[in-house]
């Protein structure tokens, strides 16, 4: 049973069809919910079991009722994804308090209360996953995007801490890295990810999928994914 944050668009619908085409139970989180409604019901025609569920993860009751929807319905979470995030390039001097606080709320605090809030019901269970999709802004600075690295080195931070914490209860924590992606901010240039010099969504989704799939020994705690330049 797997909860996608960020579910009605870009890598988040991409990663809820992947799992949908490898025959997961899915719960499908995000604040457009028509988008959303749109995607479970394609989930549901490939015969899935899908539960659209319309929240902000940056708000407490949102995530609460989210996970008492959830347990509701399956009784359990398997794999959390948190995909729920907002990319932001200005400068220091043009970047406002309104915009600090946009990104760090849905980049970090959500993931905070997301991964919090399937904490318990996971130990009682006897163990899951936590994937977090970051960026390699988590890793590496850019001009340009101080709000937006901050954001994503704080996920990484963040991510890293709980997976030290969580081990002992059979939790594993894993975050994944991409470098650029052509997602929903490039719909006007059709032309492929590749010819870009872009990943796909896709192959953020595969990565996803290929982390919850490792057998319980081993432990792949950070992923950095690129696009090949040359």
């Amino acid at each position: 049973m797997v909860i996608v944050t960020g579910a009605s668009r870009g890598i988040g619908k991409t990663i809820a069809l992947t799992f949908a085409k490898a025959g997961a139970t899915l719960v499908l989180a995000a604040r457009t919910e028509d988008d959303l409604l749109r995607v479970a019901s394609t989930i549901e025609g490939m015969g899935c079991h899908v539960l659209p569920i319309r929240a902000d993860v940056t708000v407490e009751r949102d995530v609460s009722a989210m996970i008492t929807a959830t347990l509701n319905r399956f009784g359990r979470v398997d794999i959390l994804i948190n995909n729920a995030g907002v990319w932001m390039m200005k400068s220091l001097q043009d970047t406002s308090l309104a915009d600090w606080e946009r990104l760090l709320n849905l980049n970090v605090t959500g993931v905070f209360l997301c991964s919090r809030a399937v904490v318990r019901p996971m130990i009682e269970q006897g163990g899951g996953q936590i994937i977090t999709v970051a960026s390699i802004s988590g890793l590496e600075a850019s001009a340009m995007m101080s709000a937006y690295c901050a954001s994503k080195f704080g996920v990484v931070g963040f991510a890293r801490a709980i997976a030290e914490e969580l081990r002992p209860y059979n939790i594993r924590v894993h975050v994944i890295c991409p470098g650029e992606v052509a997602n929903s901010r490039y719909d006007h240039d059709r032309r492929p990810p590749e010819e870009l010099k872009m990943l796909s969504t896709s192959d953020v989704a595969d990565l996803t999928l290929y982390l919850s799939t490792l057998p319980p020994h081993i432990v792949i705690d950070e992923v950095v994914i690129r696009p090949r330049k040359g």
